[in-house]
């Protein structure tokens, strides 16, 4: 992928994980404004997070839904990375799954 397409989004921890916004996004945005303010604002946020891009045979791979998260911070602008807190741990299944 060109560079401005990959991401670092990851698990720093089994109740932490980094996504990294749209190039587009800013804090100061409509969407930024969304990401910081979910909570106040009555917006649930849930993780869905693939463990591999493709499966053996090409396709696509699942998203495996990961759990409820929470503002935690973020740094940045065009794209904006933002920490997210799991509002319960990764089972240690899951952790092992994405290497933690």
């Amino acid at each position: 992928m060109a560079s401005e397409h990959q991401y670092e989004d990851r698990f720093l921890s089994s109740d932490e994980f980094q996504w990294v916004s749209q190039n587009r996004t800013t804090q100061g945005s409509k969407a930024g404004a969304m990401i910081h303010d979910h909570g106040e604002s009555g917006i649930s946020v849930h993780l869905f997070v693939r463990d591999q891009r493709k499966t053996p045979d090409g396709n696509a791979a699942s998203f495996i839904y990961c759990g409820d998260v929470e503002f935690l911070d973020w740094e940045g602008d065009k794209p904006v990375t933002v920490r997210w807190r799991m509002k319960e741990q990764l089972p240690d299944q899951l952790a092992a799954r994405f290497g933690l």
